[in-house]
C-alpha cells in the first residue's frame, strides 16, 4: 500500500469564494476563473471556509456522473493544511493500522472494512493479537483552536447512535474502538463538540469505559502525502464532566431582506435595515429550549428579540456552553467587531447599551466572527 496522498496528480491551487450548499464549493484557480468543486466533506466547517482561504483542489476526469470538474481536497487555516476529503478518512486508517503507527493500537490487523451489523455499519472489523475482534468506527476531525481538537461540528445522531451500540458490542479485552482521525498536528487535546451537539458529548462520557477513544492527529509533508508520525491526543475526563450542562449563552445571526418599521414591544416603533443583525442571549437554565424557541416561527412574541425573528428571512443559532454567565463577555466582544443598534435591546440586565448588533454582510463568514466564536468555545482546562 503506498503512502497516502491528499491529492492524485497535480495539486491545484484555489482560494474560497463561497459554498452554495453542503457539496459545492465555488473556488477562485490562480488564472481567476471561478469553478465549482465537489466538497466531499459534509460538516459546517465555518472556521474554515472563510472567503481568500487557501484550498488545493484535485483535478478529476471526466465521468458523465459528475457535475464537476475538481473536488476539495485540503484548506490551509494559517500554515496548517487540513485535509477535507471524508471519502480518503478510511484509506488513511488502513494505512496506519497495517504499519502500525497509531500509538496504543499496534498490535491489531484488519480483519474486513464496512462492515453490517444491526442497524449500523462500521468502518473496520479488526482482530488483537489475541484474535479477539471488535469494531473500529472512523470519525474525521477538522475543528481545531487553542490546542484543542474537537469533533463534531454539527449535530450527529449517526454518531451519537454508533457510540450506544459499539459499547453494547464490546466485550472484555475487545472493546470497540472510535477513531478521531485528527486533520493538523499542534493540538493537545481532544474535547467532544458539547456546545455543537451536547447529546453527542454526553454519551460519549457516559460509555466512556465501554468504548476506547483515539484522537490521532496526523500531518501532510510539503509533497501533500502522509507523514509518518502520529499523535494520539489527551482526553481530559474531569474538565469534561463540568462541561456537558445545558447553560451558557448563544449568538444569533438573523437575515432580514427588507427594511421595513415594526414594533417591539416596550420599544415601540423602530426602523429596521436591511443586512443582517446579531443577538448575544443567556440561557442559564435550559439553553437548548430557549434557542429552539428562538428558531421557531409560530410563538407568542414576549422578548425583544422575538420581534426581530418575526420578520428575519433566514437565522443561526451558535450555542457557547457553560457553567457561568458569560453574555455579556461575549456582547462586550461583539461590539468590538460590529455596529451596535437599537439602544435598550435584549440589555435589561446588561451594564451593555444593548445586546444586538448590525452588519451589512453575513458575520458567519467573517474570519473574526468565527475567530470571536472559538474564543469562547474552545476553552482550556
Amino acid at each position: 500500500m503506498s503512502t497516502p496522498s491528499l491529492v492524485r496528480g497535480t495539486p491545484v491551487k484555489a482560494e474560497f469564494v463561497t459554498r452554495p450548499n453542503r457539496f459545492v464549493a465555488k473556488c477562485c484557480l490562480e488564472d481567476g476563473s471561478v469553478v465549482d468543486a465537489f466538497m466531499p466533506n459534509p460538516g459546517r466547517l465555518g472556521e474554515l471556509l472563510v472567503p481568500g482561504a487557501r484550498m488545493i483542489l484535485e483535478e478529476t476526469s471526466f465521468h458523465a456522473n459528475r457535475r464537476t470538474r475538481f473536488t476539495v481536497a485540503a484548506v490551509y487555516r494559517q500554515d496548517m493544511l487540513i485535509g477535507l476529503n471524508t471519502l480518503k478518512a478510511n484509506s488513511i486508517v488502513s494505512h496506519l493500522i497495517k504499519h502500525q503507527m497509531v500509538p496504543g493500537l499496534e498490535e491489531i490487523r484488519t480483519v474486513s472494512s464496512e462492515v453490517a451489523h444491526g442497524r449500523s455499519r462500521f468502518d473496520f472489523l479488526v482482530e488483537n493479537e489475541t484474535g479477539m475482534r471488535f469494531f473500529l468506527e472512523v470519525k474525521s476531525v477538522t475543528l481545531c483552536g487553542n490546542g484543542i481538537a474537537m469533533f463534531p461540528d454539527a449535530v450527529t445522531a449517526r454518531g451519537s447512535r454508533h457510540l450506544l451500540e459499539l459499547a453494547k458490542l464490546s466485550e472484555p479485552g475487545a472493546k470497540s474502538v472510535v477513531l478521531f482521525l485528527v486533520q493538523g498536528k499542534g493540538q493537545e487535546m481532544f474535547v467532544p463538540d458539547y456546545h455543537t451537539d451536547l447529546d453527542f458529548a454526553r454519551i460519549m462520557f457516559q460509555v466512556r469505559n465501554s468504548v476506547k477513544y483515539v484522537p490521532a492527529a496526523i500531518d501532510w509533508d510539503m509533497e501533500l502525502k502522509l507523514k509518518d508520525s502520529v499523535d494520539v491526543l489527551n482526553i481530559p475526563w474531569h474538565f469534561i464532566s463540568k462541561r456537558l450542562v445545558d447553560t451558557g449563552a448563544y449568538l444569533l445571526t438573523l437575515r432580514i431582506d427588507r427594511c421595513s418599521k415594526i414594533n417591539i414591544g416596550a420599544l415601540g416603533g423602530l426602523e429596521i435595515r436591511c443586512g443582517y443583525y446579531i443577538y448575544v442571549g443567556s440561557g442559564m437554565s435550559n439553553l437548548s429550549t430557549r434557542i429552539a424557541r428562538h428558531l421557531r416561527r409560530r410563538k407568542k412574541l414576549r422578548w425583544h428579540i422575538d420581534y426581530l425573528c418575526d420578520v428575519a428571512d433566514r437565522i443561526q443559532a451558535f450555542p457557547v456552553r457553560s457553567p457561568w454567565a458569560i453574555e455579556t463577555e461575549i456582547a462586550k466582544e461583539v461590539a468590538r467587531l460590529y455596529e451596535p443598534c437599537l439602544p435598550g435591546f435584549g440589555s435589561s440586565d446588561s451594564p451593555l447599551s444593548t445586546h444586538l448588533f448590525f452588519s451589512e454582510t453575513n458575520p458567519v463568514t467573517h474570519e473574526a466572527f468565527q475567530s470571536l466564536l472559538q474564543q469562547f468555545r474552545f476553552v482550556r482546562p
